[in-house]
């Protein structure tokens, strides 16, 4: 946090903005810690409630969100100033319902049924265009289901398949769905073809 904070500082000179980063960086680590020492075993009977608010939080951005599509995804909600993104938000409700899920059973059924439900979020986060999220809530289903079973086939499982569904994915939607992805394509084959444009962060 603290080498963030020296770098923000010296990318901007606006105290605004270094205060609000500082402010939330802090309410962060306060938050981890509590999260860290809760007593998960108090809400791992109420799953379906949890799952509830992590898909109305991650709709709520086709309702509140803002009109400009910021980085290629519509995945903010504006509240003044401030810029919030419910997947955020829902990272931490999402491991604690894959964790509800596989609390009692962990057959090849409850596996199934679980992946079925986690899949919705990443659908949706895929429709919002932030790729980068699923990513992420993709990445820790698979080790949640690997930890919670203790079985590798999982994990190359849905390595592999998710690797698949990617590939073919991109293949088939990306003139129509990914286009911000396309250009960081084109930038990372290559950067100098515009340096004062979109190949500037990378070159």
């Amino acid at each position: 946090m603290i080498s963030g904070i020296f770098v923000l500082t010296s990318a901007t000179t606006e105290i605004r903005k270094i205060t609000i980063q500082t402010f939330c960086a802090t309410l962060g680590i306060i938050s981890m810690v509590v999260i860290a020492f809760w007593d998960y075993q108090s809400i791992s009977g109420k799953k379906n409630h949890i799952y509830l608010l992590c898909i109305v939080f991650l709709i709520s951005v086709f309702i509140f969100g803002t009109g400009k599509e910021e980085t290629g995804a519509k995945s903010w909600i504006r509240l003044g100033n401030i810029g919030i993104q419910p997947s955020e938000f829902v990272k931490i409700l999402f491991v604690f319902f894959v964790a509800s899920m596989l609390s009692k059973k962990r057959d090849f059924k409850q596996v199934c049924i679980t992946t079925a439900f986690a899949g919705v979020h990443m659908i949706v986060l895929v429709l919002e265009k932030d790729l980068g999220g699923a990513l992420i809530f993709f990445v820790i289903f698979i080790f949640m289901i690997y930890v919670g079973t203790g079985k590798a086939r999982y994990l190359i499982l849905y390595i592999t398949g998710g690797i698949a569904m990617v590939f073919f994915a991109f293949l088939l939607f990306k003139d129509r769905l990914f286009d911000h992805v396309m250009i960081r394509v084109n930038v990372w084959r290559d950067p100098w073809a515009d340096i004062s444009g979109d190949g500037y962060q990378i070159t």
